[in-house]
């Protein structure tokens, strides 16, 4: 997933794997992207997630800023909101900074505005 821009040239890529077994973490990575090519420049982190994902794999741009992407996770039943800090183009790191326990697993997820 790339992330969404007002310019059209998205600055970093998003991208999950995660495990159907909850004993085995799932991860996610950031990639920034040159804004005239498309071409990758560089993995900015590869993170373990806070739990596997189960059957969901899902990563979504945040549309009112590109630092921000959302998980979900149907093993664990919940969703969250990830942030990334670039330390330039070559580095950086992501972290969940907000967290949403739900009744029943979510396989995906769309931003309401």
């Amino acid at each position: 997933m790339f992330s969404v821009t007002s310019t059209g040239s998205p600055k970093y890529m998003y991208a999950a794997t995660r495990s159907r077994n909850t004993t085995i973490p799932g991860y996610v990575s950031a990639f920034s992207i040159d804004a005239d090519t498309g071409a990758i420049i560089s993995q900015l982190f590869l993170t373990e997630t806070t739990n596997s994902g189960g059957s969901a794999n899902s990563v979504t741009s945040a549309p009112f800023a590109e630092e921000y992407f959302a998980i979900t996770d149907s093993a664990s039943n919940h969703v969250e909101v990830w942030k990334i800090t670039a330390n330039g183009t070559t580095t950086g790191t992501g972290e969940a900074v907000a967290h949403l326990d739900l009744a029943t697993g979510p396989s995906d997820v769309v931003w309401v505005d």
